[in-house]
C-alpha cells in the first residue's frame, strides 16, 4: 500500500485484519486450527473482494460495510462450527 501510495500511513489498512481472517475462515479452515485448502481460500477472498466493491458502488455507509464484514464473518464461523462438529 505504501508503494501505491508513495507515504506509510498506520491508519491505512485498519480493516485489512478482518478481511483476510473472514476470507480465510470462509475458504474452510478452521478457527480452532486444522488446514484449509488454498484454493478453496482464494475463491472466498475474491467474494469478499467483489462484496466491499459492490457496498462502495452503492454508496454504502463505512459503518454499514463493517456490520456487513461483521455478519459474514460471524456467519463463517458458525458454519465453521458446525461442519467440524
Amino acid at each position: 500500500m505504501a508503494a501505491r501510495l508513495g507515504s506509510g500511513q498506520s491508519t491505512i489498512t485498519t480493516s485489512l485484519p478482518m478481511d483476510v481472517i473472514t476470507g480465510i475462515v470462509l475458504g474452510g479452515v478452521s478457527i480452532n486450527g486444522g488446514s484449509g485448502k488454498i484454493g478453496s481460500v482464494l475463491v472466498d477472498v475474491l467474494v469478499m473482494g467483489v462484496l466491499a466493491n459492490g457496498m462502495i458502488l452503492i454508496g454504502l455507509n463505512n459503518y454499514w460495510q463493517w456490520v456487513v464484514d461483521g455478519l459474514v464473518l460471524l456467519f463463517a464461523v458458525a458454519m465453521s462450527n458446525i461442519k467440524t462438529e
